[in-house]
């Protein structure tokens, strides 16, 4: 018979082996929209908003609670520059609030946003943006 350190050992083991470890998830992973949620982001009306201010335009689309995101909203982001008629938009991705500091410091980061990402406005709050969606011409 085994002594009671080995039964506490192997109870431990066998603990530890049956709970499954948590999926770590990446920064700005893809997160599905139904299209419903896309239906009710009107990007044409967005996109007449950018047209009546004149503006480089970040007409952007959320689902504030979506359950693959875990530290925010869900986004498809829609970006058109000033005096373009082409728009692009991505591909729904998982985001996050940030801050951004005005004016900018003359060294360190302008915003708390990940590496390889920018801090960007949608309506009243500021969300990251991975720079591979930011399209400059």
């Amino acid at each position: 018979m085994a002594s009671k350190p080995v039964w506490v050992f192997l109870a431990c083991l066998v603990l530890f082996t049956a709970v499954p470890g948590c999926d770590s998830k990446e920064e700005f992973e893809t997160c599905e929209m139904s299209e419903k949620m896309k239906s009710d982001c009107d990007f044409d009306s967005l996109t007449k908003t950018c047209d009546e201010f004149k503006t480089t335009c970040y007409a952007s689309c959320m689902v504030g609670d979506h359950p693959q995101c875990l530290d925010g909203p869900c986004m498809i982001f829609q970006f058109r520059q000033l005096g373009s008629t082409d728009t692009y938009k991505s591909t729904p991705f998982c985001t996050m609030e940030c801050k951004k500091a005005d004016p900018c410091p003359a060294e360190g980061a302008c915003d708390d946003c990940p590496k390889g990402s920018t801090c960007l406005p949608f309506l009243d709050k500021f969300y990251c943006v991975p720079d591979e969606h930011i399209v400059t011409q």
